[in-house]
């Protein structure tokens, strides 16, 4: 994806009925951990890549399973994410990771990570969507600045400014979570193409 989706309508997933049923996207993710509910994890644990991507055709099954790494991650499923996303040999996956472990939080792991993951196909998206939520934000904070004037996303930045307000209830923290939902749907989406051929 060359440009951060405009609307929802602009994700490939939304039109996925059977995904949008697992989001509530006017929520924020958390950046640690926070509690799964039971009766989602009981319904997670019956979800397949084939049923989570409405049973299309899968042409890449560890994108699928990318993707449902990143819907356990959505719910809080932490530990569930990382088992699937352990699996996962490639950039996808340890993105997926990277995050999860940001979240733990275990900030020097997600970094190792991300550096695995190396450069992916949405970092431009994050960025700019990122540039975006920073320009509407009401954090001047200098670090936030930093990271939307560089070039190219700095995920390792990024876990730096999400330990720094983890919890905090600041301004910078909402911003970050915003920033860290466009990123979710980013990759999600990215997945989602790669598991469909879409």
């Amino acid at each position: 994806m060359s440009s951060s989706p405009k609307t929802l309508a602009d994700l490939s997933f939304y039109q996925a009925a059977q995904v949008t049923t697992w989001l509530n996207l006017d929520a924020l993710p958390e950046l640690g951990p926070a509690r799964l509910d039971s009766g989602t994890e009981k319904r997670l644990n019956d979800l397949t890549p084939h049923s989570l991507l409405g049973n299309q055709p899968i042409t890449d099954l560890q994108a699928a399973n990318a993707c449902l790494a990143g819907i356990w991650l959505w719910h809080n499923g932490l530990d569930e994410s990382h088992t699937i996303s352990q699996a996962l040999h490639n950039r996808d996956g340890s993105f997926w990771h990277g995050i999860m472990h940001r979240r733990e939080p275990d900030y020097p792991n997600a970094k190792y990570w991300f550096h695995k993951v190396g450069t992916h196909p949405v970092y431009p998206a994050i960025l700019e969507a990122a540039r975006s939520i920073v320009a509407d934000a009401p954090s001047g904070d200098k670090s936030m600045t930093r990271l939307v004037q560089a070039t190219d996303w700095d995920a390792f930045r990024f876990v730096d400014l999400c330990a720094a307000c983890c919890d905090t209830g600041t301004a910078l923290e909402r911003t970050c979570r915003e920033i860290a939902r466009a990123e979710w749907l980013l990759l999600f989406d990215h997945c989602y193409r790669q598991a469909t051929g879409a």
